[in-house]
């Protein structure tokens, strides 16, 4: 199986200070499809300087023609400045995923 995996970062707010834009890194760490579900592991770093109260990924499953069939949603919370933290996305299929792409919301 192939994955695709890519990343984009809205701010997230934590008391009176942002996170930047490029504080919050999303790592495609594994991408499986087994009978019945597709599952992708994330690999979530806090690479700023404030904890992340919260942290949503959506991952888009695609099809071979790059088409969407499902969304699995990963969420994360307290992600204390330089640490990482591990989640999983997936959904149930019988369809043909041989693709994923995830992003913060």
């Amino acid at each position: 199986m192939r994955a695709l995996a890519i990343a984009t970062v809205v701010l997230l707010l934590t008391g009176s200070a942002a996170l930047a834009v490029d504080d919050i890194d999303v790592q495609v760490e594994n991408f499986f499809v087994e009978p019945g579900t597709a599952t992708v592991v994330l690999k979530i770093t806090n690479n700023g300087t404030t904890t992340a109260p919260n942290v949503f990924v959506s991952c888009a499953f695609l099809d071979a023609n790059q088409k969407a069939i499902d969304i699995g949603k990963a969420w994360v919370t307290d992600l204390a400045p330089n640490r990482a933290a591990y989640d999983k996305a997936r959904i149930p299929t019988s369809k043909g995923v041989q693709f994923a792409t995830c992003s913060v919301d």
